[in-house]
């Protein structure tokens, strides 16, 4: 406020007399009583919100972040964007909690998926702060959000020869489940994957993991059989492996198809329970450590950067085998 004054007398004095400067400024104080004034930030500006999230996002690609979680990263914080009402450099905490109780009226969402928005939204905060955008992060007062996980379960062998049964009379759909239960693919995985990424001599394939990590998986007997068997068939000059229907061939298949394919699988098939793709890599990883593989190498086989994340299935095994002691020694 001092500064404020000064600026304003060095202003008025080459208009006003000395008690007309007086006047003005115990009108000026007057108003701004009722009001917080700050000193202009000398922080870098941006000349937009939107300009911060484009160089957020040029960042992101340069550190690797995939296609398919920057599509979800611009998708949520696009929602932020819209319904926060306020440039993003000036946002609280208690503007971010107004969001979230909004956002749970607006779209009825789970608690898992507004945890899944308070990293992501949070993320952008953090690397906003790190650049000087803002100097104060809100989001380090918005605690963790709580919910109960689902624990997935991997397929039964019964379930998987029910959903082989189910896939006999489609080439494309055998090759896409015995793809993905060989490989242990992530589904953004498959729908990378090119017909030159795979080497038939060696049973070997190439995919692009999480971060631009590059890996091999490789094909069993049935995998690579449904797949010759699914090509010699296919009619389509592409390289993609599997393509998105044959209307459009040369796209490569969308995770939205997959997961659409999937439950048809499973309503054919006649299964008690949904069908999601990431059963099926549950499944290769259950049933690899079942059958004695280290747990380091299905961790390396997976693609998983943490050995935590790999023993989930460890635990989800265990789990497996005493309940299936229960039924057979209670």
């Amino acid at each position: 406020m001092h500064k404020i004054r000064e600026k304003l007398i060095l202003k008025l004095c080459r208009t006003f007399n000395n008690d007309e400067i007086e006047f003005i400024l115990d009108q000026v104080d007057c108003v701004l009583s009722d009001y917080d004034v700050q000193e202009k930030s000398s922080l870098p500006a941006a000349n937009n919100d939107l300009q911060i999230v484009v160089k957020y996002f040029e960042t992101k690609k340069i550190e690797g972040m995939s296609e398919n979680s920057m599509q979800t990263y611009r998708s949520e914080i696009k929602d932020f964007f819209e319904h926060i009402g306020i440039p993003l450099t000036l946002v609280t905490t208690q503007d971010i909690i107004n969001y979230f109780i909004d956002l749970k009226k607006r779209r009825n969402v789970s608690d898992r998926s507004l945890e899944q928005r308070r990293i992501v939204i949070g993320n952008l905060y953090q690397w906003m702060l790190a650049n000087e955008y803002i100097k104060k992060n809100p989001f380090l007062k918005i605690k963790k959000i709580k919910y109960q996980k689902k624990s997935r379960q991997p397929l039964t062998a019964k379930e998987l020869e029910q959903i082989r049964y189910a896939c006999r009379n489609d080439l494309r759909n055998t090759a896409l489940v015995e793809f993905m239960y060989s490989t242990g693919c992530r589904i953004s995985e498959v729908c990378n994957v090119k017909i030159s990424d795979i080497d038939f001599y060696s049973k070997e394939v190439r995919v692009i993991g999480k971060g631009n990590k590059e890996r091999i998986v490789y094909l069993n007997t049935a995998a690579e059989n449904a797949i010759k068997r699914y090509l010699d068939e296919r009619n389509i000059d592409t390289d993609w492996l599997f393509t998105q229907t044959r209307k459009y061939g040369n796209i490569p298949v969308s995770t939205d198809a997959i997961r659409y394919t999937f439950k048809k699988i499973a309503k054919a098939a006649g299964l008690e329970r949904d069908l999601h793709p990431h059963d099926l890599r549950h499944t290769t990883a259950t049933d690899a450590l079942m059958r004695g593989m280290p747990v380091e190498d299905v961790q390396l086989y997976l693609g998983h950067t943490k050995l935590d994340t790999t023993m989930i299935y460890v635990k989800m095994d265990r789990a497996r085998v005493k309940s299936n002691h229960k039924k057979c020694f209670s």
